[in-house]
Formats: C-alpha cells, sequence, structure tokens
C-alpha cells in the first residue's frame, strides 16, 4: 500500500494541488496540519481519501489534533507535532509512538522532511508543501508500506 503525506500547506492551494498530482497513485493520504482547511478546495473525490489533524495554525475546534490509524498491518500515529516539541527534538515524539503501539509516527510543523528510525519505529517528517526550511523545494513524501518499508520525498515544483 503506497500512503501519501503532506502538510504544512499554509493556504498554499497550489502546491497543494501539485502535491495531490504527485500523490495521485497513494490509496491514502495524511495531512500533518497547519491549514487543514486547504483540504476543503479540493475536489471531493480527492477529499475522501484524505485524514488530517489540526496543527498549531488551524483554530477549528471540532478537528483532532492526533489519529491512530491502521492500515496493512502497521499502526500510524499522526500528529502536527507542536504538541511534542519536535523542533527541539524527537524523543517526546518517539514516546509516544511507544506508548500507542505505533510502528511509524508523522509529523509536520519544523518544515523539515525527516526520516528517522529509532528502535524500530520511524518517525516521519513530510516536510512543507508550501513553505521549506533547511530544504530548497516544498516536498511531500511517498510511503510504501509492504515489505520493505521504503520512502520517497518528492520536490513540488513552484
Amino acid at each position: 500500500m503506497k500512503i501519501g503525506i503532506m502538510g504544512d500547506t499554509h493556504g498554499n492551494t497550489y502546491q497543494l494541488n501539485k502535491a495531490m498530482e504527485l500523490l495521485r497513485d497513494c490509496e491514502m493520504v495524511l495531512h500533518t496540519g497547519d491549514f487543514y482547511r486547504d483540504i476543503r478546495t479540493l475536489p471531493i473525490e480527492q477529499q475522501k481519501k484524505i485524514t488530517a489533524v489540526a496543527g498549531n495554525c488551524d483554530y477549528q475546534k471540532n478537528i483532532p489534533s492526533e489519529k491512530i490509524i491502521d492500515v496493512s498491518g502497521k499502526r500510524l500515529f499522526l500528529c502536527h507535532g507542536h504538541h511534542f516539541g519536535v523542533k527541539t527534538g524527537l524523543n517526546r515524539l518517539y514516546y509516544k509512538a511507544l506508548e500507542v503501539g505505533a510502528n511509524i509516527a508523522i509529523f509536520g510543523h519544523t518544515h523539515v522532511p525527516a526520516l528517522v528510525e529509532e528502535n524500530g519505529i520511524f518517525l516521519v517528517n513530510p516536510g512543507s508543501a508550501s513553505e521549506p526550511r533547511i530544504a530548497s523545494e516544498p516536498t511531500c513524501l511517498r510511503l510504501h508500506l509492504q515489505e520493505p518499508f521504503r520512502s520517497e520525498f518528492l520536490a513540488i515544483s513552484s
């Protein structure tokens, strides 16, 4: 199974649409928050395949800041990351993933692409689809959940 991951779109629906085009072959797309509402600009068929969480710039009250997703024999923990201090380290996120039994913890907030493996738990950040930091281009990510686990960071050209 292929899962697309993006986040931190910050109102840039042009880049959101470009990311969705890159991830068109994915069965599911995850959005790590910060402008969750951007998803509403997509065609309804695309909206249906997206699971998202709220970030620190999302002010809607009825949107969860964390989700657990069980798919293809894996448990994914999806969050924005701001509640776990990801800008200063990944320990708190790692321990949350351990606590909930997640194989993969997916986060945003830093706008920096990352893939870290710690004791069998993958900590994954797609970078920002609109406002990259460190990376020269906006990015999203495609995960291949079947064995062997693979990931591809994809540059979203402006």
